[in-house]
């Protein structure tokens, strides 16, 4: 590595490290084992969730907008998974380097999209709980609370923003290195757009909003205790916790947001010479927690629904009971199949030897037939013992007869 004034080093590709060994290794257990681990397990939340909140019940804007921070969070949970396994495995210079350059490329920047999205809605469900708390009446007579008003103008701001970084990429799928290394574009949109962007906008917004919103439900509490009240100071509260667990997990994002604006003097210097910034070597680890924070984040809105939302998790304990219930009945009723198999097989196999009513009738002629026989071959007999009787007797008779002629 050829260092020029401490501050520059040779070029590398995309997706490629620019530390030493033990900076792979971080990499390598953080983005390559923890991401993808903490990322499918938000997945599988965030699905739980959509599944939960898609309930009648909750009918409410603010869960809509719950959903569709799901859908967000996930699409970026995805990309930032594919994009650090890539990198972590330097997969980009194996045999599949021609198919994962372009996935690379465009996961990179549909995950900045979904990172923008993320944020913007979730200011977006913080305007939403502003009105519905500090302006219940006017929000519903004046239909601020659509959700058309609150999610398309956050989806196309965020397109927008985000189409430069599409640009970048060639319609052959490769880097487009003129935009990209363009001195202009870097210092007013890579540094100064995006700490505008996705760090100043977003925390003076939320701490803004949320400040209000907590001081509206801090002194609605000594007099609003209706039913609806209550609700929506239920999900106030839960907008607030995960507005804290934003804060805390894009922390490192902003720090190092901050910092890139810092060294901008280092970073055009080192693009006048063609060669890349070198940064401090505890910047890399840094990176790669920051990265496991950004995931984490979208991440745990399941945890913070299951915690704080009473209705959401009542609704979640129902759906488990009703579906454990309806596995039980599977398993029932294929035991009873089973037995019922069973059974018919005895009852066939009793059927089977236990003879038919024309069976029955033709024995009953036969045993009559042979009674009939049996009475015959009685009553000849009992003649022919009668007409013996009777002979002998006429013997006696006759011997008799014949003495008294003597």
């Amino acid at each position: 590595m050829d260092n020029h004034s401490g501050w520059c080093q040779d070029n590398t590709s995309f997706g490629t490290f620019s530390g030493d060994n033990q900076d792979k290794l971080v990499a390598f257990w953080v983005e390559g084992i923890m991401v993808p681990t903490v990322g499918g397990i938000g997945i599988c939340g965030n699905i739980a969730s959509i599944m939960v909140l898609s309930k009648r019940e909750f009918k409410d804007t603010f869960h809509k907008l719950l959903i569709s921070l799901s859908l967000v969070d996930s699409t970026f949970i995805i990309c930032a998974v594919f994009t650090f396994l890539v990198r972590s495995q330097g997969l980009l210079e194996g045999p599949l380097s021609n198919i994962l350059a372009p996935l690379f490329l465009i996961c990179l920047a549909l995950g900045s999209c979904a990172l923008v999205t993320s944020m913007y809605l979730t200011i977006s469900i913080s305007v939403e709980r502003y009105f519905g708390i500090c302006y219940p009446i006017q929000s519903r007579v004046q239909g601020r609370r659509r959700l058309c008003v609150y999610l398309v103008p956050v989806i196309f701001f965020s397109l927008l923003f985000n189409l430069p970084k599409f640009l970048e990429i060639t319609p052959g799928g490769e880097l487009n290195w003129k935009l990209s290394n363009n001195l202009l574009y870097n210092k007013i949109y890579g540094q100064y757009a995006e700490l505008t962007v996705t760090v100043v906008i977003p925390l003076l917004a939320l701490l803004c909003f949320n400040c209000r919103i907590y001081l509206a439900v801090r002194n609605s509490r000594g007099f609003g205790n209706s039913v609806r009240q209550r609700r929506e100071n239920n999900l106030a509260l839960i907008l607030i916790t995960i507005v804290v667990v934003f804060l805390c997990c894009q922390s490192l994002k902003f720090f190092l947001a901050f910092y890139k604006v810092h060294v901008t003097t280092k970073t055009l210097y080192c693009d006048t010479l063609g060669l890349s910034p070198w940064y401090p070597k505890w910047m890399h680890t840094v990176s790669y927690i920051n990265h496991f924070m950004l995931v984490l984040n979208s991440s745990t809105n399941f945890i913070i629904y299951c915690f704080v939302g009473t209705r959401f998790r009542k609704s979640l304990l129902l759906s488990f009971y009703s579906h454990m219930r309806c596995l039980n009945i599977m398993n029932n009723h294929t035991n009873s199949s089973t037995t019922l198999g069973l059974s018919r097989q005895t009852e066939m196999s009793y059927i089977s030897r236990t003879p038919s009513p024309r069976d029955l009738r033709k024995h009953e002629k036969l045993q009559a037939t042979n009674s009939s026989h049996r009475n015959r071959s009685q009553y000849r007999h009992l003649h022919i013992s009668d007409s013996r009787l009777i002979s002998q007797m006429d013997d006696q008779l006759s011997l008799t007869y014949c003495g008294d002629d003597n």
